[in-house]
């Protein structure tokens, strides 16, 4: 447990390119949340209220609104990708446009994914391209019962729309606080209250504040 919170301790990770690593089990990632994703083509995102740059906008140690406006650019994403080693560094401008079409902070995305599997070098993500381990639906290409996406791309939007549609749009949860515990509850072996934390942290230091 010490070991585990100094790594939470080393996880703020600087747009200058220090970068600092969390490893959480796969058993932690093990369980996950959503209906199954529909094969449609996503609805068009509703607009979200910030406009502007966000990097001055701080939320302290406040929820985390996801709907914001992007804390972090091409550049930036594409170097913390890079700093872990991720295949998905090539995804980074997807991840980064991807998050503007949904109206979230791809920051949100890319901290919900170091922690899930150090940006997909560790886990199933390895083999499913998935931003998080999602519980696959009958149709769903699947690998160990959880979905398998063909590209980074894909994985990355199935998750923005997961987010968008299903916790935001019909659960109403729009911040770090209020979706975390559905997404990764305690009664499935994670460590609910860390993952927050890792989370905001990671993307407070993305912010600069």
């Amino acid at each position: 447990m010490l070991k585990r919170w100094l790594m939470i301790a080393l996880a703020i990770v600087l747009v200058s390119g220090l970068i600092c690593f969390n490893a959480p089990s796969e058993a932690a990632a093990a369980a996950r949340r959503g209906p199954g994703t529909s094969t449609a083509s996503p609805t068009s995102p509703a607009p979200y209220p910030p406009t502007g740059p966000a990097s001055n906008k701080a939320d302290g140690d406040g929820p985390f609104d996801v709907r914001h406006t992007p804390s972090v650019d091409t550049p930036t994403i594409r170097r913390v990708l890079q700093s872990y080693n991720s295949p998905a560094a090539g995804a980074a401008e997807a991840l980064y446009r991807l998050g503007i079409e949904y109206g979230i902070d791809p920051a949100f995305c890319l901290a919900f994914f170091i922690n899930e599997s150090l940006a997909g070098t560790e886990g199933l993500a390895r083999v499913t391209k998935a931003v998080g381990n999602v519980r696959a639906a009958p149709g769903d290409q699947q690998y160990r019962g959880f979905r398998k996406y063909v590209t980074w791309e894909q994985g990355i939007e199935a998750w923005y729309q997961l987010i968008r549609d299903h916790y935001i749009g019909e659960r109403g949860l729009v911040t770090v606080d209020q979706i975390v515990p559905v997404y990764a509850p305690a009664s499935d072996g994670n460590h609910t209250g860390e993952y927050i934390t890792i989370v905001k942290r990671l993307v407070r230091g993305w912010r600069g504040t």
